[in-house]
């Protein structure tokens, strides 16, 4: 997964929890909301995220800091 910009919503409610360990999210500018209300509780703790201007709404299912 490379150049994807948008994940607004990706997992919304979603039973959705495989590995996304490899997943190269340095384009994405947009991840609002992508895990709420969804059962992923996979580790991002390594991820880039340094260009996501929009994460409102996407941590709530960790209990430690992004």
């Amino acid at each position: 997964m490379s150049h994807i910009t948008d994940m607004n919503n990706l997992f919304y409610k979603s039973r959705f929890n495989g590995d996304v360990s490899q997943w190269d999210v340095f384009y994405v500018t947009n991840m609002r909301g992508m895990f709420s209300e969804s059962r992923f509780d996979g580790d991002i703790s390594n991820r880039n995220v340094g260009n996501v201007t929009d994460m409102h709404d996407g941590k709530d299912k960790w209990e430690e800091q992004l």
